[in-house]
């Protein structure tokens, strides 16, 4: 069974979230990762994940609204 590591990355699909994610990628490692309101460029990062040989998941998470947390958490089980 082949080990895989996967990163959990709260930022944005832009900027330092983005670039992070597929600084991973290049690296071989999966990404789940957060955006606020931007599904089309979580969207395009995930994307160039993929091509990098990568799986993200981008879900919608305003880290600076903690009542958003447990929708989130239970949205990775």
């Amino acid at each position: 069974m082949k080990n895989t590591r996967i990163a959990l990355v709260t930022g944005d699909s832009r900027g330092l979230g983005a670039s992070l994610v597929l600084a991973l990628a290049r690296q071989g490692v999966d990404s789940i990762f957060t955006y606020q309101s931007n599904q089309q460029a979580a969207g395009t990062v995930a994307g160039q994940a993929a091509e990098l040989g990568a799986r993200a998941v981008a879900l919608p998470l305003a880290t600076g609204n903690t009542s958003e947390f447990l929708t989130y958490r239970q949205s990775l089980v």
